[in-house]
This record gives C-alpha cells, structure tokens and sequence, in this order.
C-alpha cells in the first residue's frame, strides 16, 4: 500500500537557480579579484653576505647551507682566489662546529660537505698556482683517500705539484686500488716516478736509482697508454681489437723481483712497493677483478 499516492510533492521551481559549475566559476573569478596581483622575485645571490663566514655560521641555523652554496657560486664564477679564501673559512669552521645532523648511512652529513669543500679547495689552489695550500689540503683530505677516488686523484695532482713524490704515489696508488688501473688516475703516479730520478747524478748510488726510476717509469707509462688506448676503443663505433691500425699497446712484463729491486733502490714505503708490485705484474689479474659484477654499495 502506497501511503504517498494521494500527496503531491514537487520541488520548488526557481528559475534563478545556477549550474554547479556556473558557480564555481564565479566563485574562481571572485577569488582573484579578492587578491591583488603580486610579482615576486628572487635576486640571484641573495644568500651572500659580506660578513665573516664565522659570523654568518653564527647567525642563524641555515647559514650553514647558504655558506656553502656561496663557495659553490663563487667557484662556478671562476673567482678562485675569494673561492679558496671562503673555502679555508669554511673548512675551519666546520672542525668547531657540533654535527648533530645525519647525512649517508654511517657518516655524518658535516663529513660530506667537507669532503666536497676539501675537493673544491685543491681544485681552486690548482688554478691560483698556489702549491703550499693544494698541499695542506691534500693532507686534510687523507683519511678520505680509500673511499673517494676524486679526493685521492686531487691529493696525488696536489702531491706532484708540491714536489713530494712519494705522496703523490700512495694517494695515486689508492684511487687505482678503489677504481682501477685507469688513464686520470695513472698519470700522476708517472709523473711523480720522473720525480724519483736523482737530480745529482755524482751522488751515491744515484746510477741505480735512476735506472730503477727509467724501468719503473716505463712499465706504469705503457700502462698509461694502454689504458687511453682502451678507452679510445671502447668508445669507437666498431668493437674491435684495433682502431685504424692502431693496437693495444705492449706494457713490459717485469718479475716480481724486478720490482722489488727498483722499489728498494727508490726507497719506496713497502706497502706501496707491494701495490706497485700488483699493478706492474699482475695488472691483467687486476683490470678482470674491476671488470667482474659488482654491488652497488661497493661503487
């Protein structure tokens, strides 16, 4: 039984009623003339000040941000000289500052940033040919050499630059520990062997250590052309074995007790003169290891 038949409902006819949509157009075209017209603009370099870089540090929580990307200006403006100025600065200030910050996975995000000032620094004192301080720097940057192959192939370039030899080998020799026999990281080490050959030839013992320094050289110098052969190959549109008649290069072969001998007449550290070993004897070995699978974290 259907109690609403006899009842006539309808709904109310306005003939001024509006569309949903309708009045939400109007309501958008009233809410823009609620607001006025407003332009803002960013001026470039707004975060640059002409206090100290401890001064700004202590002014306020994001200081730290904007001194950074003050050095990261100023390097991209090719001002090297006020570039490594603020960056030494930084770099001081950073050791007295408190890092309660988290960055990557077990490492504290002040040590990321230093390592990046650290690598800005060296490169800027390679270009305002100021030796002393590409050397300090590489120095500070030490601990980093075995797990930044950037830091250690600046250091070994800073090392050669500062006539210090055997430096230049050690960091050249972890960056070909971490990456690989590879051209940019091969040259500095034969550049800092050429520095091995005694400038004094009257003096004792100097006629072996030169012949060491000339073999030693040789073996890590075809090594050198060997790898930007490689890469020249690698990345020619035919994979083959020559390219325009040109082939691999012939690195000598030399014994293990070649290489200790010339080692020990150049009084390199033992340590060294075992990665030295590796790399002249067993390089093949050791460019198929860096050649095999691996996992991401180790890259």
């Amino acid at each position: 039984m259907d109690f609403f038949a006899d009842l006539q409902i309808a709904d109310e006819q306005d003939e001024t009623r509006v569309s949903r949509e309708d009045r939400i157009n109007r309501a958008f075209e009233e809410s823009k003339r609620s607001y006025k017209d407003e332009r803002v603009l960013t001026e470039p370099g707004w975060f640059n000040s002409d206090l100290s870089v401890k001064e700004r540090l202590a002014s306020s929580s994001r200081a730290v941000r904007e001194v950074e990307w003050s050095v990261q200006q100023l390097y991209v403006q090719r001002k090297y000289a006020d570039c490594l100025r603020m960056t030494l600065e930084f770099l001081d200030a950073l050791d007295n500052l408190a890092d309660n910050s988290a960055g990557a996975p077990d490492e504290p995000k002040q040590e990321l940033r230093r390592r990046e000032l650290l690598d800005i620094g060296m490169r800027c004192a390679f270009k305002v040919h100021d030796t002393n301080t590409a050397k300090t720097l590489a120095d500070r940057s030490r601990p980093s050499w075995k797990t930044n192959a950037g830091l250690a192939s600046a250091a070994a370039e800073a090392y050669v630059l500062a006539s210090e030899p055997y430096q230049a080998i050690t960091a050249s020799l972890d960056v070909i520990d971490f990456r690989g026999p590879l051209s940019p990281y091969l040259a500095p080490l034969c550049r800092a062997l050429c520095q091995l050959e005694p400038s004094w030839p009257e003096a004792a013992g100097s006629e072996d250590r030169k012949h060491a320094a000339q073999q030693l050289l040789a073996v890590v110098e075809a090594l050198e052309q060997r790898a930007q052969a490689g890469v020249s190959l690698a990345l020619s549109a035919k994979q083959t074995s020559t390219r325009g008649g040109t082939v691999l290069p012939e690195v000598p072969k030399p014994t293990e007790e070649d290489i200790h001998r010339w080692t020990q007449a150049l009084s390199i550290e033992e340590s060294d003169a075992l990665r030295l070993t590796k790399l002249c004897c067993h390089h093949d070995e050791a460019q198929e290891e860096k050649d095999t699978i691996r996992s991401v974290r180790t890259l």
